[in-house]
């Protein structure tokens, strides 16, 4: 049976989860992580990891009778789909999102399982709860530690024996390693450790995450009080004065800017010339401020919205609601401007990722506006928002961004704009076959053909010119530098260093960057980090 999100009854226990089961448990992911995870490139270990955890957690569901709610389905959903994309995706920044976003999600997931009262959410606890609350709960309510304790069983005598076992052989084996070298290169080579410091990193990383995974499961899976309680909101002073007077003057600075935006920015480029100004200068920057403007008029209407003044209510809603409006307008404009930023100088992934920032900005200023204009109760806008985030994130790695900029910026060169090939083959696995589409075609070969002509001539006259350059003239005589024939040496000396310069940017920019790209690859072929971008990239880079 799916449990109701706004269901607050505490979570019926029929059967307890022995501290030996959970302690072993943990102890076993320790294990699974530090062998198979740990020190491993990212790849198809992650969703192997994730689905892992989540049959520890249905496990222990059929133990308690405590079935998912549809909003902790939902999370454990989008984590097993951002998994997912470890297996296809290969840039570093984007799999650091996913790996952020699921932890946190995980967290949150924790969070509801934890039998906290999700209806009363504040955004602190979206913010915070998650991390410190399930931290402090351990030191504070850990009931594993109070069964143990109460327990005069076999269970409880297992674990303290074991415990002591544990410390003790570590005593005899680390005075055994010292005494006798046979004893330690057998166990070296045992263990497949090169020291006994890579030894203490393992059981360093089994005992932090056997740790962390107790520290999540057992508070959400045992009999115990509330995390903490949640208190009703106390009435506070009233700021309604304040609040719109706040938003009324942010409205009137937002007006101001969008009224420059609209005459210089949206009025055309001949708007501009008279400041002396192209469009691509203009929009040179500003999109990443105008980002963070946005941001914070998010972070104000949700101040407003928790202070709630009842005698000035309509004042501010109104106010908010144009303020918001408003900022929509600013994030148009910082859109518009990253468009003529792109079409100047190309993609990049800071170009891009701005563009998923500003999406997210405005889905999420759209959800406050709701909740301004309707009775959307605090809770469900935030979880809104979370799941924005997520949803996007997700979007994102169907977009496969590094694809999507080599592509862009390919085609911008197909029209003339010119290609910044240093940047093209620095770009993860995930562009690899489009950068083989075009470092197939017959317009590279020529162009690569056209460069390396470029670069004999111009290395042809630079041999001629530094032979030149060596006559320098006698300068011992101060009069020697008014002379032509000084003169005439300078001016050489200058166009030695001009052509030496071209031709070492025509084999930087094309053929040294297109070779590298080509001799350097290097493909992990551990199981652990396999995934689709990279077994794609290696096989562009055997066919070349």
């Amino acid at each position: 049976m799916i449990m109701n999100l706004m269901d607050t009854s505490p979570m019926p226990v029929a059967k307890m989860i022995k501290p030996a089961v959970l302690a072993l448990t943990a102890l076993a992911l320790g294990i699974i992580w530090d062998v198979f995870f740990f020190g491993h490139q990212w790849g198809i270990v992650v969703p192997i990891f994730a689905v892992l955890l989540f049959a520890v957690i249905t496990f222990f569901d059929r133990q308690t009778h405590r079935h998912l709610s549809w909003y902790e389905t939902a999370v454990a959903g989008t984590i097993l789909v951002l998994s997912l994309f470890f297996v296809t995706r290969d840039a570093e920044f984007l799999l650091g999102l996913n790996a952020f976003a699921m932890t946190y999600l995980f967290l949150m997931l924790m969070v509801s399982l934890y039998g906290a009262q999700i209806r009363n959410f504040k955004i602190w606890d979206f913010v915070l709860f998650p991390v410190i609350d399930i931290v402090v709960s351990v030191f504070d309510r850990m009931s594993i530690l109070k069964e143990l304790k109460a327990r005069k069983g076999v269970s409880s005598r297992v674990v303290r024996g074991t415990v002591l076992a544990v410390i003790v052989a570590g005593i005899f084996i680390a005075l055994f390693v010292a005494a006798d070298e046979v004893f330690r290169e057998l166990l070296t080579r045992a263990l497949h450790v090169e020291d006994i410091v890579d030894l203490f990193d393992d059981v360093l990383v089994i005992g932090l995450i056997s740790f962390g995974t107790l520290v999540m499961f057992s508070p959400a899976f045992w009999k115990r009080p509330s995390v903490r309680e949640i208190a009703d909101a106390k009435p506070k002073k009233d700021f309604g004065i304040e609040t719109a007077i706040v938003l009324g003057m942010s409205s009137l600075v937002f007006l101001g800017f969008l009224f420059v935006q609209a005459v210089y920015l949206f009025g055309g480029e001949s708007s501009l010339e008279s400041l002396g100004l192209s469009y691509a200068e203009y929009a040179r920057e500003g999109f990443f401020q105008l980002l963070v403007v946005a941001i914070v008029v998010v972070a104000i209407t949700w101040a407003v919205r928790m202070i709630r003044s009842e005698k000035y209510e309509m004042v501010n809603r109104v106010l908010n609601g144009f303020l918001m409006l408003l900022t929509l307008g600013v994030l148009w404009s910082s859109w518009t401007r990253l468009g003529l930023y792109e079409q100047a100088f190309g993609f990049t992934s800071d170009r891009l990722f701005a563009h998923y920032g500003l999406i997210v900005v405005a889905v999420v200023l759209a959800i406050l506006f709701v909740g301004l204009v309707t009775k959307l109760k605090d809770n469900t806008i935030l979880h809104s928002v979370v799941f924005t985030f997520a949803i996007a994130l997700v979007g994102l790695n169907l977009l496969n961004p590094d694809a999507f900029i080599a592509r862009q910026n390919i085609e911008r060169g197909d029209i003339g704009e010119g290609i910044d090939y240093r940047f093209l083959f620095r770009l993860s696995d995930d562009a690899a076959s489009v950068i083989m589409d075009h470092v197939d075609s017959d317009e590279f070969r020529n162009h690569i053909s056209t460069n390396y002509q470029k670069v004999d001539e111009y290395l042809s006259v630079a041999d001629e010119l530094e032979a030149h350059q060596l006559l320098r003239p006698d300068n011992s005589d101060p009069n020697v530098y008014n002379t032509e024939e000084y003169k005439t040496w300078q001016a050489t000396n200058r166009q030695l260093q001009t052509r030496s310069s071209t031709a070492a940017r025509l084999l930087d920019a094309q053929s040294k960057s297109y070779s590298s790209w080509i001799k350097n690859y290097e493909y992990n072929d551990e199981w652990q980090a396999w995934n689709v971008s990279r077994w794609q990239a290696k096989v562009v880079h055997d066919k070349f």
